[in-house]
């Protein structure tokens, strides 16, 4: 596998392309997948919620799919689960036993109200789910840790591209001392890569656990949040709209001890971002909206088990799950918030044959 890292400079913006590799604890790196989106926490959440349609097409027509469409779908979405172990997203992987242990509640809980929680065949398919999830965690930090140490055994290379005149050049290490570049420099320089020829080098700087870089628990959302929310308690009502947090925190609210407000800084929560953005009255109007589409899905699991809508229920409380570590999903008109609103729609919009 390649060991390339690629920068495109756009004046104020700096994509990354390929491997990424980001500052641990103890000055280690992580490496991170980038290149489908902004961000690979964004690649991890989607990827999995194609996982979970592919999933739902193939469990509600199974009987008309024909062999290459079988194919197609077994295809796919073992390429997603590559990509999304690869994405390196600690988010996605809790997220998702989240949903898997609420399933296994459901089930027992479904079972107990029908006196049949110890029959054979139940006890059963609860050592299948419970197997499943060990299967799900060892595959993902299985593929991660192969991933990561194959393209170790290559060299490492940086490609940087600044935008000019409407075009790419590539630029060289030194050109990002120029004054147009140089507020990039910390971020692509951020790895050095294998100066040292020592493979102790790399054991003792490239880690595949994606360990806490500071004292804040997630890389420092925790801290992030805190500077939401102390924002969010000035204008609480009616929030400060969507992506101002730092114009307001540097013009209205400059007092405030808020750094991470006033560097622009994403909240890193859905959640916490509407209680930012929209206030209270955005976030009660969103909540109900959302409650009323999942509550008769989610009575009629508990009553009736399993459906093939179960299968998109769940990846909506997968992605909702997932929010709590990224923003995209109720506030960008991006790929995270479409596939949840299709997915929202799906099962609110109409019936699958022979269910009520």
């Amino acid at each position: 596998m390649a060991n390339i890292s690629i920068f495109v400079i756009r004046d104020d913006l700096l994509n990354f392309l390929g491997v990424r590799y980001v500052g641990i604890a103890d000055d280690r790196y992580t490496p991170l997948l980038y290149g489908l989106y902004t961000d690979p926490n964004f690649t991890a959440m989607t990827g999995l919620l194609l996982i979970f349609v592919a999933i739902y097409i193939y469990t509600s027509n199974k009987t008309n799919l024909t062999v290459i469409e079988k194919l197609f779908i077994y295809s796919s979405v073992s390429i997603e689960f590559l990509i999304v172990a690869f994405s390196n997203s600690r988010g996605t992987l809790y997220s998702l036993l989240v949903v898997i242990i609420i399933y296994l509640i459901i089930f027992i809980i479904r079972n107990y109200s029908f006196n049949s929680l110890f029959v054979k065949n139940t006890l059963k398919k609860i050592g299948i789910v419970i197997s499943v999830m060990i299967l799900i965690v060892v595959s993902y930090i299985g593929v991660e840790k192969i991933g990561s140490l194959l393209s170790q055994n290559n060299q490492f290379d940086r490609y940087i591209y600044a935008e000019k005149n409407n075009s790419y050049v590539k630029i060289s290490p030194r050109d990002l001392e120029q004054e147009e570049f140089s507020k990039h420099k910390n971020w692509i320089l951020e790895y050095e890569g294998d100066n040292e020829t020592e493979s102790s080098y790399k054991d003792k700087r490239f880690s595949i656990t994606k360990e806490d870089s500071g004292e804040e628990l997630g890389n420092g959302r925790v801290a992030i949040w805190k500077d939401a929310l102390k924002l969010f308690s000035e204008k609480p009502i009616f929030g400060i709209s969507p992506k101002m947090q730092k114009d307001i925190s540097e013009k209205k609210y400059s007092n405030l001890d808020i750094p991470a407000m006033k560097e622009g800084r994403s909240t890193h929560n859905s959640y916490v971002a509407v209680l930012l953005y929209y206030g209270i009255l955005g976030f009660v109007v969103l909540g109900i909206v959302i409650f009323r589409i999942l509550l008769p899905v989610f009575i009629n699991e508990i009553r009736n088990g399993s459906s093939s809508k179960s299968v998109l229920f769940y990846g909506i409380l997968f992605a909702l799950t997932a929010s709590f570590f990224l923003e995209a999903i109720f506030i960008n008109i991006d790929f995270e918030q479409i596939y949840l609103m299709f997915l929202l729609g799906t099962m609110n919009g109409f019936k699958v044959k022979g269910e009520n």
